[in-house]
Parts: structure tokens; C-alpha cells; sequence
């Protein structure tokens, strides 16, 4: 009895298989999630090592003004014979500006180059120093238009006459061209660290002088 009622029951479950075709979805297979996308991200400097340079270059900026400093105080008594001259220049002529220009124009540059100085000082305290930088190189080209600019007009200028006081007939003081020739070696003395500011340009240079 118990043989037969199983067989019944096998064969009902057989048919209704085959009836009813029922759809077994595969297994889903559990697909990888996707790599996230690696952003190259820019290099900070390491604080101390951009400390360290910063130290090094504050020294050589030190160094550098004390260096025009020196040479500004050797030259103090060509200085102030030209101031004196400056002064004797009659007001209405148009070289006298040319010429208070061309003296003063060195002064300036010596202080100008204190905005380096406080730069690499901005930097060694963990500022940035890029405001004062271009400060200083704006200054600094200006200056030597500034310069070259009245040094050749009072070589076109040629001859200053000049009264030095009293009833006296005036003096002649006589600009030569020669003064050309030497303004370059000035230009580049006043300006080494304008010279050294390419540097920047480099990656590394600039990585290395960025704020952290």
C-alpha cells in the first residue's frame, strides 16, 4: 500500500514539473565594485625642508643688502657732491629732474632690496612670500627704466651750466656718453636676486617655495 501510494505521488510531482516550467534564475555572482580613480595630487613640501631653504636664502638676502649697503656708503661722498650740483641746477630746465633721478634712483634700489629680506622672513614664519616678491620685481624694473631713461637724456643733454652762487659765471658740468657703457654692471649688481627670480619657474623650485 505504502509502495504504491509513493509512486502515485512521484508521478503526480513528475507531471506537474512538466507543466509548470519554472524559471531558476542563475546564482548572481557578486560582480567586483569598481577601482576608484587615482587624482594626482600636487606634492606639498615638507615644512621643515621649505623652512630650511627659506633660512638659506634669508641669510643671502642679509648678505646682499649689507653687500649694496657697503658699496652705497663707499660711494656717499660722489653722492653728495652730485646732490650738491642737484641743487645748483636751476628748477626750469628739464634735466634737473633727469638728473635728481639718476642719483637717487641707486639709494632706492639699495632699499628696495629689503623686500627680499622680509620675503624669505615671511616665508621662515610659515607665510607666503609671492605679495613681496613681485613687489620687489615690479619696483625694481621700474627702477631701471627710472635710470636708464634719465641717463640717457642727460647724455643727450651734453653740457649743464649751472650757477654755484654769488656773481660768479655759471659752471659747466659735462655728462659723457661712457656713463652708458658702465650702467649695465650697475643694473646687474642692484639686481641679482631679479636675475635669480627664473628660478621660480622651475617646478621643483616652486613646490619647494609654496605655501604648505
Amino acid at each position: 500500500m505504502s509502495a504504491t501510494l509513493l509512486r502515485l505521488v512521484e508521478r503526480r510531482w513528475y507531471s506537474y514539473n512538466r507543466c509548470v516550467r519554472k524559471f531558476v534564475p542563475p546564482i548572481a555572482t557578486a560582480s567586483p565594485a569598481p577601482l576608484p580613480i587615482g587624482y594626482a595630487r600636487p606634492e606639498r613640501p615638507n615644512p621643515q625642508r621649505r623652512k630650511r631653504a627659506f633660512t638659506i636664502v634669508l641669510v643671502v638676502s642679509l648678505c646682499y643688502f649689507a653687500l649694496l649697503v657697503g658699496l652705497e656708503l663707499f660711494k656717499l661722498d660722489d653722492l653728495r657732491e652730485l646732490i650738491t650740483l642737484a641743487r645748483q641746477f636751476p628748477s626750469s630746465e628739464s634735466y634737473t629732474i633727469d638728473f635728481w633721478a639718476y642719483i637717487l634712483v641707486l639709494p632706492a634700489m639699495t632699499l628696495i632690496a629689503l623686500l627680499p629680506v622680509l620675503a624669505c622672513a615671511r616665508g621662515v614664519l610659515g607665510g607666503s612670500a609671492r605679495g613681496l616678491t613681485i613687489a620687489y620685481v615690479m619696483l625694481q624694473v621700474t627702477l631701471i627704466v627710472i635710470h636708464w631713461v634719465a641717463a640717457t637724456n642727460l647724455v643727450h643733454h651734453g653740457r649743464f651750466s649751472y650757477a654755484r652762487g654769488g656773481d660768479g659765471p655759471p659752471a659747466i658740468f659735462v655728462v659723457y656718453s661712457g656713463v652708458l657703457h658702465t650702467m649695465p654692471t650697475t643694473h646687474v649688481i642692484f639686481s641679482l636676486p631679479l636675475l635669480a627670480s627664473p628660478a621660480l619657474l622651475v617646478p621643483a623650485v616652486r613646490r619647494l617655495f609654496s605655501r604648505s
